[in-house]
């Protein structure tokens, strides 16, 4: 008897009008679609081309353990500025350090 998985997926909006589905339990498996009828078929065949990779690589497949929650965090402008400073000039990241905690 095959096993059934129920999945969550995160649909988000793109600028140019689709959307892009990821799934938390399995990390490297997105897609895409322009509908949300769309994203849910597409994710559907994404987990289970991704499960069969792991399966065929002998990796585990991970469990959902919850719900994933969607937070939002505010951060001041003025962090946001210096953050892009840096990644212009250093060279696509961040180089704030974990410690920094002036912004």
């Amino acid at each position: 008897m095959e096993t059934v998985r129920t999945h969550t997926i995160v649909v988000e909006p793109e600028e140019r009008g689709d959307y892009l589905v990821t799934v938390p339990a399995l990390p490297g498996c997105f897609t895409q679609g322009r509908t949300l009828e769309e994203c849910r078929e597409r994710a559907a065949e994404a987990i289970e081309v991704h499960i069969a990779g792991l399966r065929a690589d002998g990796e585990p497949i991970p469990e959902e353990v919850g719900t994933p929650q969607l937070l939002t965090v505010t951060v001041a402008a003025s962090s946001l500025d210096r953050c892009r400073q840096r990644v212009t000039f250093g060279h696509g990241t961040c180089d704030r350090e974990p410690d920094d905690r002036r912004w």
